[in-house]
């Protein structure tokens, strides 16, 4: 049965719903098994764990890193690792550099910004998120983000680690990776960009996160599809769940693009 949400966010990262609020709808949503996988944090897996225990869901300790080429999914991460939570604020510090960085550039291009509104998009500000930034000014100026995201360009934008230096992260802090909608991230549908990520450790690859419009396309799908079956790779699928408040919530709802306990159960054995 499909019945496991492999990809959430809480307001850890750029969600709008606290962990146990996630488990409480995902329990609504009649999934069983559960991964919160907030962007460059942890900090909401217990509190996470501990409301499913109470409901009867598997709670899966998950991340989402950024990369400089895209996102790699973290399952079954050591949430006190001491190494990878030193990572971990590494890497907070880097986006809000980038943050920052963002913040100037569109001052220069004219936008007006108002850092503090900006701020309280995000609920826990030590993982500040460029993502904040984007969606203030979307909602301000009318642009997509998309367009947006067009205008931050050059090194001082980017993450500090490369897509296999990220996947290395998550297996030194016990995790299984897994690369996130490979649509959505540039140069991760080619085959020797795949090869080097397999090559550094990488596990799986995502076939489905609710969307992603015409990037997802069938011919996207059946390269994904050719990929898990050439390299081995485990296909995970998720809602990519951030929320009822935000515009893509009627398509990132939460349990409605699960996958199957197998799957869980392949992710667990790539572990050993």
């Amino acid at each position: 049965m499909e019945v496991c949400d492999l990809h959430t966010h809480s307001y850890y990262s750029d969600g709008d719903a606290s962990p146990t609020q996630v488990v409480r709808k995902a329990k609504k949503a009649g999934v069983k098994i559960l991964a919160l996988t907030d962007h460059n944090s942890v900090s909401g897996v217990k509190e996470a764990i501990a409301e499913g225990n109470k409901l009867g869901i598997r709670v899966i300790p998950g991340i989402e890193l950024r990369s400089k080429e895209g996102e790699i999914l973290g399952y079954f991460v050591d949430v006190n690792n001491k190494s990878f939570l030193n990572r971990i604020k590494e890497i907070q510090k880097r986006t809000k550099k980038v943050f920052m960085n963002a913040v100037l550039e569109f001052r220069k291009k004219g936008f007006s910004i108002n850092l503090p509104d900006v701020l309280d998009m995000g609920l826990k500000r030590d993982n500040v998120l460029v993502t904040y930034l984007l969606k203030y000014l979307a909602v301000k100026s009318g642009w997509k983000i998309k367009d947006l995201k067009a205008i931050m360009k050059g090194g001082k934008f980017e993450p500090k680690f490369s897509a296999e230096e990220v996947v290395k992260i998550i297996q030194k802090a016990g995790g299984v990776p897994v690369l996130a909608h490979p649509w959505y991230s540039h140069g991760f549908l080619e085959d020797s960009k795949i090869k080097k990520l397999v090559k550094a450790g990488l596990e799986g690859i995502e076939i489905d996160n609710g969307g992603r419009g015409e990037e997802r396309s069938s011919l996207v799908i059946k390269k994904i599809e050719k990929f898990a079956e050439k390299y081995n790779l485990i296909l995970t699928s998720g809602s990519d769940y951030h929320g009822d408040s935000i515009g893509m919530s009627n398509i990132h709802k939460i349990g409605k693009h699960n996958c199957d306990e197998k799957i869980v159960k392949k992710l667990g054995e790539a572990r050993e």
